[in-house]
């Protein structure tokens, strides 16, 4: 784990009722009775409800798991219930310069990247559709009940990113057609191509004249849907 000792537990196990629903009991040494509870969610036996919900609301975390419109007496009718994690890593200090800050940080950016891309969304997408390791819906009679929402740091824009580019795979093949329909028509690869060409540099060159014109470089995600109106057009 890259995080420090006194961070491992909100990143390993993190905020969530099964580990207060299912915390497992600390004994002392010689001693039968449990002294303490760890809320791991690795019990046997499941800690009664109330308890759990008692214990929840004296460590103010209450709001954090449980809906606003939860209640005691209506938790059969439950919708959902959350769970929360955080990754806190040591990065630099305020000694450090602003260069080696950077490049720490942008190191760090691209492994948590790599790991919501690589790791989490699969994983999730995977128990949504039903594929839960352990198990199975013909032995169980029924499908998987559980389905994930999540959302984090830099998720969306990782999503809509990873959806932009497979659409971009779409609309070069969607080119290539257009391309071939175009040499068929004028009866002439290099006037097609550059035809094509001057259609697709079209927003580069319209960032390009609006960061001259107003100062900004800041390009919002919608903009890229001009690309596959260019192919339309």
């Amino acid at each position: 784990s890259k995080s420090e000792s006194g961070d491992i537990e909100m990143c390993s196990k993190g905020i969530s009722m099964a580990n207060y629903a299912l915390a497992s009991p600390t004994m002392e040494s010689g001693e039968v009775v449990p002294s303490a509870l760890k809320m791991d969610g690795r019990g046997d036996v499941q800690v009664p409800f109330e308890t759990t919900i008692q214990i929840l609301e004296s460590q103010g975390i209450d709001d954090v798991v449980l809906s606003s419109s939860f209640s005691v007496q209506d938790k059969a009718n439950a919708q959902y219930i959350r769970t929360l994690f955080r990754f806190k890593l040591y990065c630099c200090t305020s000694d450090d310069s602003s260069s080696v800050q950077s490049a720490i940080l942008g190191v760090m950016q691209d492994d948590w990247e790599t790991f919501v891309v690589d790791e989490l969304i699969p994983t999730i997408a995977s128990a949504n559709s039903g594929d839960v390791p352990g198990y199975s819906a013909e032995d169980e009679g029924e499908a998987w009940p559980l389905r994930m929402w999540y959302s984090g740091s830099s998720i969306k824009s990782i999503e809509i990113m990873n959806t932009l580019m497979g659409d971009m795979y779409l609309a070069g093949g969607s080119m290539i057609f257009v391309l071939a329909y175009l040499t068929i028509h004028t009866r002439s690869m290099l006037l097609s191509f550059f035809s094509l060409f001057l259609v697709s540099i079209t927003v580069p060159l319209s960032y390009v004249i609006t960061a001259v014109l107003t100062g900004t470089t800041t390009m919002h995600v919608a903009s890229f849907l001009s690309l596959f109106l260019i192919v339309g057009l």
